[in-house]
C-alpha cells in the first residue's frame, strides 16, 4: 500500500509552473489561481536552493526532457510537454529561477509563455521579461551540441534533481523506453487542449484521440510493462490526466486479448481515455477537494457524465461508444448510480468495461486524500460491490489483469527485482522482465525476459515474493 505523496524539489517548481500555464491559457494571467501558483513557484525555488547554498534553479530543456545539473528528471518531465515546447518556442534552451525570485516575477515569465509566437527569438522573449520587470528570471540559450546534448540527457543511469538529492529520477534507457517517454508526454499535451478548449466552449477535435491510442495499442505490444509503469509514475495530477490515462491503457489490454477485432481495441481506447471529459467543466474547489463532498458538492461532481456526453455529442465525429461511455460509466447494473434516468436504461458492454477498469483504477492510485489499495484487495473490494459490475466480465477482467499487473514491480525470491510485462494463465506468475540483480541495475540490453509459469530446466522454481514499491525509474530502496 502506497501512501499520498506531495511533489517536493525540482519537481514541485515545474509543476506549479505548468499549472500556472495552463491556467493563463484558460483564465488569462491574472487569474487568482495563476497568482497562488506564481507564489508557489517562488517559495518552492526559496525553500530548494537555501539547504544547498546555490543561487538559483535551472531547469534545461534537452528533447523531451527537464534536465538539472545535466541529468534528466523524469517524474518533472512526463507531464511537462507543453511547457517544454513554450519554452523551445522562445528560442530557449531552459529557465533559470534566481532564488529571490519574487511571485510578480513568475506571473511575468508564465504571461510571455503563454503567449504564442511564429518564430523563435531569445532576445525578443528577454526583452518582454524586461517589459514586465521580471527580475528574478532568465531564459537560457539552448544546449550547446544540440542533439549529443539529448542523448546525453536520456542516456539513462542514476539521475535526479541534480545536487539536490530530492525526487531521485531517471531518463528512459532505451530508444523504445523514450518513445513511451514521448507518447504519455504527448496524451498529456492532448488532454491539456482539450480541457482548455471545453472550459473555453469550442469544440473538440476528437481525431488526435484517435492517432495517441494507436501509438497506445502499438506501444503496449512492443513493451507493456514499460508503458503501465509510467503511467503510474506521477503522483502529482492536476487535471485528473493521469487517471484517464491508467483507464485508457487498462481498458485497451483488457480487450486486446479478448479480441482479434482492432476496431474494437481501438474503440474502447478512445472511451476509456476520454470517458471523464466532462470534469473540464465541474468546478475546480469540488473537483480538487481533498476531503469528503457534501451533498451540493457531490451533485456538483455527478454532472461529470452529463458534461461529457454532452461535449462528446457537441462533435459530429464521436464515436457513439465514447459518448455511452462518458455518459455511463457511473451507472450500476442494478439501476443505481448516476445520472439517473427517467426509464429502462441499459449499459454496453464497453461502458461496463470502462466503468471496471474506471474504479480499479481509482482503488489502486494514490490521492491526497488516500493511500492505494493492492490489486488483491480492489479485486476483493469489487467482488463485493454486488449490483455495481457485471459479474462475468469483472472476473475476465480479474483474470487479464493478475494479482501482478503489468507495469508492476515486483521482487523475486531469488532476490532479484522485476517488471511485470504480462500475465499467464497462473494469476501468480506473470512474465517479468528482471530489472535488478544482486542490488545492482541491468542495462536495457542485458534484461532477459522470464516466464515465472514455465519450471526452468535446471535449478529451482523462481516465483513472486512481495510488490516493490519502488517507483519506475529508481533504484530499489535499501532494505525494502
Amino acid at each position: 500500500m502506497t501512501s499520498p505523496a506531495t511533489p517536493t524539489g525540482v519537481t514541485a517548481v515545474v509543476e506549479r509552473l505548468l499549472f500556472a500555464l495552463v491556467n493563463a491559457q484558460l483564465h488569462g494571467p491574472v487569474h487568482p489561481r495563476v497568482r497562488e501558483a506564481c507564489a508557489d513557484v517562488a517559495t518552492r525555488v526559496a525553500e530548494h536552493c537555501a539547504p544547498h547554498g546555490t543561487r538559483a534553479v535551472l531547469l534545461g530543456v534537452a528533447g523531451d526532457q527537464i534536465v538539472v545539473d545535466g541529468r534528466p528528471v523524469l517524474g518533472a518531465s512526463l507531464f511537462a510537454k507543453r511547457l517544454l515546447q513554450r519554452i523551445e518556442s522562445r528560442g530557449a534552451g531552459g529557465v533559470e529561477l534566481d532564488a529571490s525570485v519574487t511571485a510578480d516575477d513568475v506571473v511575468g515569465l508564465v504571461d510571455v509563455l503563454a503567449r504564442r509566437v511564429t518564430t523563435p527569438d531569445l532576445v525578443a522573449a528577454a526583452h518582454e521579461l524586461a517589459q514586465r520587470g521580471v527580475r528574478g528570471i532568465k531564459l537560457v540559450p539552448p544546449y550547446a551540441g544540440g542533439a549529443d546534448a539529448e542523448a546525453s540527457a536520456g542516456s539513462g543511469g542514476a539521475a535526479g534533481d541534480g545536487a539536490a538529492g530530492d525526487d531521485a529520477s531517471v531518463g528512459p534507457g532505451t530508444e523504445g523506453e523514450r518513445a513511451v517517454v514521448a507518447l504519455h508526454q504527448s496524451t498529456v499535451d492532448l488532454l491539456q487542449g482539450l480541457t482548455i478548449a471545453a472550459c473555453q466552449g469550442r469544440e473538440l477535435d476528437v481525431a488526435p484521440v484517435s492517432a495517441i491510442v494507436d501509438r497506445m495499442v502499438a506501444s503496449l505490444e512492443r513493451d507493456a510493462g514499460f508503458l503501465h509503469a509510467l503511467a503510474h509514475y506521477p503522483e502529482y495530477d492536476f487535471f485528473t490526466f493521469g487517471h484517464s490515462i491508467r483507464v485508457g491503457l487498462i481498458a485497451i489490454d483488457v480487450v486486446r486479448r479478448s479480441t482479434d477485432d482492432p476496431a474494437l481495441v481501438h474503440r474502447v481506447g478512445c472511451a476509456g481515455l476520454l470517458h471523464d471529459v466532462g470534469k473540464s467543466l465541474v468546478r475546480w474547489d469540488v473537483l480538487h477537494k481533498r476531503g469528503p463532498l457534501d451533498a451540493d458538492e457531490k451533485r456538483e461532481m455527478q454532472r461529470h457524465s452529463v458534461l461529457g456526453a454532452g461535449i462528446l455529442l457537441a462533435n459530429k465525429t464521436s464515436d457513439p461508444l465514447a459518448v455511452a461511455a462518458a455518459y455511463g460509466h457511473h451507472c450500476d447494473m442494478c439501476g443505481g448510480g448516476y445520472p439517473r434516468t427517467c426509464g429502462e436504461y441499459e449499459q454496453g458492454l464497453v461502458t461496463r468495461l470502462v466503468k471496471i477498469c474506471d474504479v480499479y483504477e481509482a482503488l489502486t492510485a494514490v490521492r491526497p486524500y488516500k493511500p492505494s489499495m493492492t490489486p488483491a484487495r480492489a479485486f476483493r473490494t469489487m467482488l463485493g460491490m454486488k449490483g455495481h459490475f457485471d459479474e462475468e466480465l469483472l472476473a475476465h477482467f480479474i483474470r487479464s489483469v493478475g494479482v501482478y499487473p503489468a507495469g508492476t514491480r515486483v521482487r523475486l525470491d531469488d532476490g532479484s527485482v522485476g517488471r511485470v510485462v504480462h500475465q499467464t494463465e497462473d494469476l501468480r506468475r506473470p512474465v517479468v522482465d528482471v530489472l535488478e540483480v544482486d542490488g545492482g541495475p541491468v542495462a536495457g540490453e542485458d534484461r532477459r525476459r522470464v516466464d515465472l509459469s514455465v519450471a526452468p530446466v535446471d535449478g529451482p522454481s523462481v516465483v513472486v515474493r512481495a510488490l516493490d514499491l519502488a517507483p519506475v525509474g529508481t533504484a530499489t530502496p535499501a532494505g525494502a
